[in-house]
């Protein structure tokens, strides 16, 4: 549920609230997670945006989970609020960027993320991009932080052809992955994909290639 106003002549032009909620229970209807969003939004006239929101959950694990090797949460009813502030530019500007804050309880302890984005058009034909994310958990069990790091480059021929290229690396699998995709659109509503994934293994110094996915998809409408 969203709720929208609107402001002429102001500094910022449009303000959101809004509510989510997500339910989901097992056949005999005993509840197994629970995930609420209240938060707000605040937009200004050329795009630019500022988020807010608060998110109570709860998750119920019937055994227990090893969230890292070594770190297991023990079974057992979990709740805990997070709190979220966010804030970007409108991806319209030559440069943009946007980052966010999230904080809060994490099953038997906390957890704060960190993430960072920026975005560069030299051109209308080129889109460059990088972005680093931090998840640091503190848990009684244990602590542990992931790192993932992404980059990516995007050449458009024409409104009809686009490549992408994107590079992703994580600290704890230690693997760099790369997508590579085509999008042609024959004509509106009728588009081939062609798509590579190709990941690599560096662990130990190692740049060995782990795994390769190649595939070509298609989309058809027919209008009658």
């Amino acid at each position: 549920n969203r709720y929208r106003w609107y402001f002429q002549d102001r500094l910022i032009q449009r303000v959101d609230a809004s509510v989510e909620s997500s339910l989901v229970d097992d056949l005999h209807g005993r509840r197994l997670d629970r995930s609420h969003w209240i938060g707000a939004e605040f937009q200004t006239p050329n795009g630019d945006w500022l988020n807010v929101n608060w998110q109570p959950s709860s998750e119920v694990l019937d055994d227990p989970f090893a969230i890292r090797p070594g770190i297991v949460i023990p079974a057992g009813d979990y709740s805990w609020d997070r709190g979220q502030i966010s804030a970007g530019t409108t991806r319209s500007r030559p440069v943009n960027a946007r980052t966010r804050v999230r904080h809060g309880r994490f099953f038997t302890g906390d957890r704060t993320d960190y993430s960072a984005e920026l975005g560069w058009r030299p051109s209308n034909r080129i889109e460059l991009g990088g972005e680093w994310e931090l998840r640091d958990v503190r848990l009684p069990q244990g602590d542990f932080n992931v790192r993932v790091t992404s980059a990516k480059a995007v050449y458009t021929f024409n409104p009809d052809l686009q490549l992408s290229l994107l590079a992703q690396y994580d600290n704890l699998s230690e693997e760099i992955g790369f997508n590579f995709r085509t999008k042609w659109i024959v004509q509106p509503g009728n588009e081939i994909f062609f798509i590579v994934n190709q990941g690599y293994d560096l662990m130990d110094d190692h740049f060995r290639p782990t795994e390769n996915e190649t595939s070509v998809k298609g989309s058809w409408t027919y209008r009658f």
